[in-house]
């Protein structure tokens, strides 16, 4: 119910979000557009790179020139697409037939007691949420990697269509250090299908 209700959270047929991200020294803008069965992503800095799969096929678009994209490329976007459309995400992270959901109680972090769930993501990685305990909305998410903790805060939400999206997020290593930040600019359900060709 945080999020907007299951029912109108699965009611998404398609949205386009563009972010701000912060990463490596550089800035960029990423521009994502997904319904339920395809995907584009816009990368968009000096020049504009796009990947795409239109619900058969997966391709980049370099410099105005069209070409097939890796194996793996191909396989991160039919996650992406098997996920669900953004927050809707959320419903398969918790609700899919094969998902692993654990309640792990209370527990305090960075000052704070929150309500902590466990999931794994598609990688097998164990991930815990931990939500405020008023408003239940994911405050930190810690990701279990071989490398080492990745740490993803939540700093604020926008609400748009009765439905929350995080407005800023910070990823952050085990030892605290800033990797990445993204900032939302804008979300709609305004495009058409012409964007995956």
């Amino acid at each position: 119910a945080a999020y907007g209700g299951k029912e109108r959270i699965a009611g998404i047929k398609q949205l386009m979000a563009a972010m701000r991200m912060n990463g490596l020294g550089q800035q960029f803008e990423v521009r994502v557009y997904q319904s339920r069965e395809k995907i584009r992503m816009d990368r968009i800095s000096v020049q504009q790179e796009i990947h795409v799969f239109d619900g058969q096929d997966a391709f980049i678009v370099l410099h105005g020139q069209r070409m097939p994209a890796s194996e793996s490329l191909r396989n991160y976007l039919q996650a992406q697409v098997h996920k669900g459309i953004l927050q809707a995400a959320k419903l398969s992270e918790y609700l899919g037939k094969d998902t692993y959901v654990k309640y792990q109680g209370h527990q305090r972090y960075s000052g704070n007691t929150f309500v902590v769930i466990g999931t794994q993501d598609i990688s097998g990685h164990l991930v815990e949420h931990f939500f405020d305990q008023n408003s239940y909305r994911e405050v930190w998410e810690i990701t279990k990697m071989d490398t080492g903790d990745e740490i993803q805060h939540f700093d604020s939400y926008r609400v748009v269509e009765g439905i929350l999206y995080p407005e800023k997020t910070t990823t952050l290593s085990a030892n605290g250090e800033i990797i990445s930040s993204m900032e939302l600019i804008t979300i709609s359900d305004k495009f058409n299908d012409t964007v995956f060709q």
